[in-house]
């Protein structure tokens, strides 16, 4: 979104969604938002990123829980606290869940 710097007029506006297959990455549709805002050309490779094959810390994996149900966590390093919405890397939710969301934000790498 482009807004005015002394006023908050929307000038502009972008927007980037990923297909329901597709493992979301912030980043990428934070740049795909501009481009579209700018009206320029989205470049291919922002397009068909490829999609991660590992889970790393800060990835936000769904999984098969009880139930039957999707839940969501957060990856965590072995050895930190878990619960509360957060799985370690090696542990059973993570390795046969689905990454779906691979911007790592406030991890630092």
């Amino acid at each position: 979104m482009l807004k005015g710097i002394n006023s908050s007029k929307i000038y502009a506006r972008g927007i980037a969604k990923a297909a329901p297959d597709d493992c979301f990455n912030e980043h990428i549709g934070e740049a795909i938002a501009l481009h579209r805002a700018l009206g320029l050309e989205v470049p291919d490779e922002y397009l068909n990123a490829p999609q991660p094959t590992e889970v790393r810390v800060g990835d936000v994996v769904a999984y098969r829980g009880f139930y039957k149900t999707i839940d969501y966590v957060t990856v965590v390093a072995d050895g930190e606290p878990t619960g509360g919405g957060r799985a370690a890397l090696t542990s059973i939710a993570v390795k046969h869940g689905k990454i779906i969301d691979d911007s790592r934000t406030g991890v630092g790498e």
